[in-house]
């Protein structure tokens, strides 16, 4: 795949503080299918047995066609010692090989999974969780809250530069006097993500365009949405924002560009956006508690 180079050596730039100093743990999940997803766990500052600590799910970027979940190990480190939930980042399969709805059923299956192992490994209280993801994992983290078994409400989702309608035609979203995109030549990877025309019924499926959902009750009940302005992606956050009205956060940051959080020579700027989700996650789950 074209694009796991890319990512494996932003991540190994971006990341290099961890290379000795693990901090989380590393495990499996069985799924539905003929395979297992990898995920990692990190426990939060004090974590003890005899406490129940809140799930939160993080999914990473990668435009649906690769990507790595250590890539987001600096937010769930923050999110698990800000907010003491127990968090796991994962991973989940690629387009081309498998175009939707391979993704959101692996989302689906990692959830259940956590149900069912969550309480005995980790204390979990699987019915007090948030989630987040950066990207294409924006989609996945939305949509969590669609799938028609889940037995429970996510209290909040986080998405940074989401892709969370893949309806809509890639070459549609185009805006005209953006600055190129040194990414383009992957765009007809992209494009294989949506499922072909002739399967119509996945096109209606909601998990497809969660930030599209005509029920709004189905989405968690607070949303923040960390926008960049220099984005394709920047309309359709900005229409669930006000479709969202009070129940969703946004955080515009109109002179970065997608995925800006991921790259090199960030680091102050991310310390902020990080801990400035994280004060959400907290504060949304204080008030379940209330």
């Amino acid at each position: 795949m074209g694009f796991q180079p890319i990512a494996l050596l932003s991540y190994a730039i971006t990341s290099l503080s961890y290379l000795f100093t693990k901090p989380y743990k590393v495990s499996t999940a069985s799924t539905r299918g003929a395979h297992s997803l990898r995920y990692l766990v990190f426990l939060p500052l004090g974590h003890t047995a005899g406490t129940q600590h809140p799930l939160h799910v993080c999914f990473h970027s990668g435009g649906f066609i690769g990507g790595v979940p250590e890539s987001t190990i600096s937010f769930c480190e923050q999110v698990a010692k800000t907010t003491g939930s127990v968090v796991v980042a994962a991973s989940y399969r690629f387009a081309p090989a498998h175009p939707f709805l391979a993704a959101v059923e692996d989302a689906s299956d990692l959830l259940h999974h956590l149900i069912e192992v969550g309480l005995q490994l980790w204390n979990v209280d699987t019915g007090n969780a948030t989630t987040s993801g950066f990207s294409a994992g924006g989609s996945l983290a939305l949509g969590l809250s669609l799938h028609n078994n889940l037995r429970w409400r996510i209290k909040a989702c986080v998405t940074f530069y989401g892709a969370i309608d893949m309806r809509t035609p890639r070459l549609q979203k185009l805006i005209p006097g953006m600055p190129k995109d040194p990414f383009a030549w992957l765009g007809p990877l992209w494009d294989t993500y949506p499922p072909p025309p002739e399967k119509k019924y996945l096109w209606e499926d909601d998990r497809l365009a969660p930030g599209e959902v005509e029920d709004l009750s189905r989405l968690p009940k607070r949303i923040m949405l960390m926008v960049a302005g220099i984005n394709i992606l920047h309309a359709e956050q900005m229409r669930l924002a006000v479709m969202m009205g009070g129940r969703a956060e946004v955080a515009e940051y109109r002179d970065k560009w997608h995925g800006w959080l991921e790259i090199p020579g960030m680091g102050k700027q991310r310390e902020e956006v990080f801990w400035r989700v994280c004060r959400f996650l907290r504060d949304a789950l204080a008030m379940e508690e209330m």
